[in-house]
């Protein structure tokens, strides 16, 4: 989803390439930890969740704002998911970060978990 892969993802699509020779996964990561500091155009980001991907380091992706104001009823991971091509994991973690970081709030009803603007937040 516009170049946003987990790092377990890039560790199985490498070695499957590679064949053998592979490389381990402590390598891998310390080779995606240098990718800013050796001028590459990707970065290794962390959600809270722990989980760890690489993305292109001008990602331009559009801001959870943007897409929450085209969805009234509120965004559900799959929407976040479908609207950026990412794996629904992603999204989740996606969303969970937002939330974290004061952007969103959650709505866990019979319906299923949505997210909407927080209009609770003080700035």
């Amino acid at each position: 989803g516009r170049g946003m892969m987990t790092l377990t993802d890039l560790f199985c699509v490498y070695n499957r390439a590679r064949g053998i020779e592979m490389v381990s996964p402590a390598d891998l990561r310390k080779a995606c930890e240098l990718f800013e500091k050796k001028g590459y155009p990707l970065r290794l980001v962390s959600f809270p969740s722990g989980v760890l991907v690489v993305q292109p380091a001008d990602s331009d992706e559009p801001s959870l704002s943007a897409l929450l104001a085209s969805y009234p009823s509120g965004l559900a991971a799959q929407d976040l998911a479908n609207a950026l091509g990412l794996s629904l994991a992603l999204a989740r973690n996606r969303l969970k970060a937002a939330e974290d970081a004061g952007e969103v709030c959650r709505d866990d009803s019979i319906e299923g978990l949505r997210f909407f603007p927080n209009r609770f937040a003080t700035t």
